[in-house]
């Protein structure tokens, strides 16, 4: 078992939806009879407990089926976080409060660390989830405007640019093939041709791609970045897989942020996948250019409520307690998974391993 859960950290694991169950059952109930206890962070929950929790993933299917959802993994979640939320729940306190500048900082610092270069907090626009901020960002062509995105892509991504204007697709293939730079400048050119009426042009990228596993490589999120540019088209980049990349560096859009004249751009993260805290609904849009950033703030109300809390240094480097969500979270390097490069001082429950691991299929 603690082979499996080192290969589920570090491996190639596919984005799949669903598969029959067929293998050992303990791979999929947690540990089994005569397993070594695993250190805190490898912590597995079996699917009873998450049934008895009414997960969404173990309750939607019938119990022969095995769900394979990365961006809901049965990890439980890092010991620094169910610390926070376990003080903030003693605390009693969930009235409003501006985001904490332990949270704001670490924002900084981490969203500095993809993009290259320091980053200004004031180009923050914190969101109640990223399907939320992926409304917000197909608002900004309007119903006279056109939003492109990828197909295949994460249903939200479609179901956003329908709800808010008129969706184009571009073809981006089924087998992680390299980026088809031909094709997204047709369905950049239609886009602007759409909203030659009167709205704007928005492309909503995913970036590492969701459900292929394709990881943008430098020179093609180049492309797409002056592909947009070169069209008065505005880059939605949703980089919420970038702390689970496996193979070779991960290429924020953010790094072409003053380098490529005219890119108007708005970058989406958030900590729900690299550290399973997706219930916790939390989301930051960075928009750097001030009328855009001003015209996303007028596409929608539903800004996150962020509880300030100062917390205590976990087990694991890197991790500080801070506040994030509607909860208190860690901050720190909660946008990367560096932390898993190094052991907890508890233990070496990340000897061997290597820090990033399921994207790369």
């Amino acid at each position: 078992m603690t082979s499996l859960l080192r290969w589920a950290v570090h491996g190639r694991v596919a984005l799949a939806l669903v598969a029959r169950r067929g293998g050992p059952r303990h791979a999929v109930r947690g540990l089994a009879a005569g397993d070594a206890p695993l250190p805190a962070l490898l912590e597995v929950s079996t699917a009873a407990q998450r049934r008895a929790r009414e997960s969404r993933k173990w309750t939607r299917f019938e119990e022969a089926v095995l769900p394979l959802w990365v961006a809901d993994s049965d990890f439980a979640s890092p010991p620094a976080v169910r610390d926070a939320v376990r003080d903030a729940a003693a605390a009693a306190q969930f009235g409003y409060v501006n985001p904490p500048a332990a949270l704001v900082d670490a924002a900084q610092m981490a969203v500095g660390r993809s993009w290259g270069r320091a980053v200004d907090a004031a180009w923050f626009r914190w969101q109640p989830g990223l399907i939320a901020a992926l409304y917000h960002a197909a608002r900004l062509a309007g119903p006279a405007g056109a939003v492109a995105a990828p197909a295949p892509v994460y249903p939200p991504f479609r179901n956003a640019a329908d709800d808010c204007s008129v969706r184009v697709d571009v073809d981006v293939g089924h087998g992680g093939e390299p980026l088809d730079e031909a094709a997204l400048e047709r369905a950049l050119e239609e886009a602007v041709e759409k909203a030659a009426g009167g709205g704007d042009a928005v492309l909503l990228w995913c970036n590492p791609h969701n459900p292929t596993g394709r990881v943008w490589r430098e020179a093609e999120m180049r492309a797409v970045a002056e592909a947009c540019a070169a069209r008065n088209v505005v880059l939605v980049s949703d980089e919420v897989w970038s702390g689970l990349v496996y193979d070779g560096p991960f290429t924020s859009a953010g790094i072409f942020h003053g380098e490529i004249p005219g890119l108007r751009l708005v970058v989406l993260t958030s900590p729900s996948k690299t550290y399973n805290v997706a219930g916790l609904d939390l989301a930051l849009a960075v928009i750097p250019d001030d009328a855009l950033r001003r015209r996303y703030f007028r596409a929608g109300r539903d800004q996150a409520e962020v509880p300030a809390r100062a917390g205590k240094e976990s087990e694991i480097p890197n991790f500080k307690g801070a506040s994030l969500g509607r909860f208190p979270l860690v901050s720190a390097d909660l946008w990367t998974s560096d932390h898993l490069s190094e052991r907890s001082r508890s233990g070496d429950a990340f000897s061997g391993t290597r820090a990033r691991g399921t994207l790369a299929l």
